[in-house]
């Protein structure tokens, strides 16, 4: 996949990055947002051989959209809405829906033809006895865009407000679903 530019992976949106056998880690801080909405922070940590890469993503339940939205990055500057569900072996499956751009007191819809669908499988897998993703975002006219699948660690934490650890906490949030 072609890599992403590089003010991305300094908003911790998006991996520029590409290889193989990438050691991943995945922490989770649940917290309560500056709106007041219960939050998870999920902090994914790829560990290249020259630089380690972050993309943060903080998931809220829209009660106007009955579903869960997912903020990009450190500023929030993308919210996606978030389809839900439970596989037969126990996991979840998360997939991406409508996309909105963020841009200062305005939003934008991304259209189709320039946004990704992320598909998302993740489950505990017993024998191994460690989490297995697999991940992959395609483009309806460019296919495939990005992928990674195997296995990561991963370590939940709950956090009272204002504990959120300041090197994870979002530059910028917003209310906007």
């Amino acid at each position: 996949s072609a890599p992403t530019p590089i003010v991305a992976s300094r908003r911790n949106s998006r991996v520029p990055a590409l290889g193989e056998n990438i050691p991943f880690t995945l922490d989770n801080y649940r917290y309560k947002d500056s709106f007041g909405r219960e939050a998870m922070i999920y902090v994914r940590k790829f560990k290249f051989p020259q630089v380690e890469r972050r993309f943060d993503t903080v998931m809220v339940y829209s009660d106007k959209k009955g579903r869960a939205v997912d903020y990009q990055g450190s500023r929030h500057d993308m919210v996606i809405d978030l389809d839900i569900s439970v596989l037969d072996n126990g996991g979840l499956r998360i997939r991406s829906g409508d996309g909105k751009l963020l841009l200062g007191p305005i939003h934008v819809p991304m259209p189709a033809a320039l946004t990704g669908i992320f598909t998302g499988d993740g489950y505990y897998d017993e024998d191994e006895g460690r989490f297995r993703i697999q991940v992959e975002v395609t483009n309806a006219l460019m296919g495939p865009l990005f992928r990674y699948r195997g296995y990561y660690e991963t370590e939940y934490f709950d956090v009272e407000p204002g504990e959120l650890p300041e090197e994870y906490r979002p530059l910028r949030e917003d209310s906007r679903e």
